[in-house]
């Protein structure tokens, strides 16, 4: 399911680490777009993952953020790293163990835990960086998340109204972005106004989306878990197979 890190030094790396996360967006945006469960789209996604483990290991190898800075200190070619661990838990959250394994269940944990831990760190590099846009609540109940809790109605009927709302400026932050930069071309800058706007806003609505997320990873494990209990006690007192029968002399 997971890559390994590489023993190679990646400070040492040709490929510097921007281009290598261009590389892993693209095969991102390819993902829900090809055919489900095919062998192209579990391509993208595998080439999506490792690529951004790589970006992942060299912002940290690089020393790109520290917890005593604010995200004023950076630049929006360095901000969007920040997005990292979000993405990484969204493409983890699509691994599924074939139906055939009877391993399924135990794996789908394993899996769901490690989009946890890659949600719970992109939480904490924002909080790190001030990057928290008014959802200190939503952050602090969605990182102490246990077992098959529920928010209120209210409160996920108005998280889905931002996030609708987040989107669509979203979107239209996109295609001011790709007119300026049509219009600059050589010239474009990538700490452009409308680039670093374009930055936080995509922040902002991973932080909307690993909240809900979140929740739904715990409604699922919570009943893996009892399935899985359900399985063990059924094995612990299921009968004996009967004695083989005497060869005959």
């Amino acid at each position: 399911f997971f890559f390994a890190p590489s023993s190679t030094s990646l400070m040492a790396e040709e490929v510097p680490v921007s281009e290598i996360f261009k590389r892993a967006m693209q095969a991102y945006d390819q993902v829900p777009k090809l055919p489900p469960n095919s062998v192209e789209q579990a391509e993208a996604r595998d080439q999506a993952l490792k690529d951004f483990e790589t970006v992942q290991r060299m912002v940290a190898e690089l020393h790109i953020f520290s917890s005593n800075e604010s995200h004023e200190e950076h630049s929006a070619k360095e901000l969007r790293f920040v997005t990292v661990p979000a993405l990484l838990a969204d493409l983890k959250m699509r691994l599924f163990a074939p139906a055939q394994d009877t391993e399924r269940d135990r794996k789908r944990c394993r899996v769901l835990n490690a989009a946890k831990a890659d949600y719970h760190a992109f939480f904490e590099q924002c909080m790190d960086l001030g990057l928290t846009f008014g959802l200190d609540k939503e952050i602090k109940w969605a990182r102490s998340l246990q077992g098959s809790e529920k928010r209120s109605r209210e409160a996920k009927v108005e998280q889905a109204k931002r996030l609708m709302k987040t989107e669509k400026e979203l979107k239209t932050l996109n295609e001011q972005l790709l007119v300026v930069m049509e219009q600059k071309k050589d010239q474009y800058d990538e700490d452009d106004d409308v680039t670093r706007q374009h930055i936080m806003k995509t922040i902002e609505t991973w932080i909307l989306k690993a909240v809900s997320q979140l929740e739904m990873l715990a409604n699922e494990e919570s009943m893996l878990q009892q399935i899985q209990g359900m399985r063990d006690r059924n094995e612990s007192i299921r009968p004996p197979p009967p004695p083989a029968a005497a060869a005959a002399a």
